[in-house]
């Protein structure tokens, strides 16, 4: 049975905020430009907003990927240019797992602590499975363990 990641929503969120601010600022200039001050020179504010707000949004979305998890492999999609990596479970050398410390603002915990789970492969790379990724990143985990103890 195949078992599909699921993103995380405030990841996506994160990742598409300063770039979606960028471009509004620099609607909203255009519109004082337009529509209120015609003297004033919005011009090279406008450009250059614009510009870090797509080159901020594509390099965000070319690392952002989806797994699947197959029978004999994990297949690995990334979002933008649609490229598959196939990884074989024989390829997965180790599991590191890192903890990640709880947020606090003002003596007051903004967010739980949380464990990141990294999967070295043989070939040198590594694989990233972490709640900030995925909502359902204890099943992948524990999936790819199971699979890969199978081959053992």
């Amino acid at each position: 049975m195949n078992l599909s990641s699921k993103f995380n929503p405030i990841y996506l969120i994160k990742i598409a905020f300063i770039p979606t601010l960028c471009i509004g600022i620099s609607l909203l200039l255009i519109d004082v430009k337009l529509n209120y001050n015609k003297d004033i020179s919005v011009i090279v504010l406008v450009l250059v907003l614009l510009i870090i707000g797509v080159i901020i949004l594509y390099y965000n979305l070319k690392r952002v990927f989806s797994i699947v998890l197959e029978e004999k492999h994990i297949t690995k999609t990334f979002f933008l240019s649609k490229r598959k990596e196939v990884i074989p479970y024989d390829l997965i050398k180790s599991l590191k797992t890192k903890r990640i410390n709880p947020t606090y603002d003002e003596g007051v915990q903004v967010s739980d602590g949380y464990y990141d789970y990294e999967f070295e492969l043989k070939n040198g790379t590594v694989l990233y499975v972490t709640p900030f990724y995925f909502d359902n990143y204890m099943e992948l985990i524990k999936s790819i363990n199971e699979r890969r103890n199978e081959l053992v």
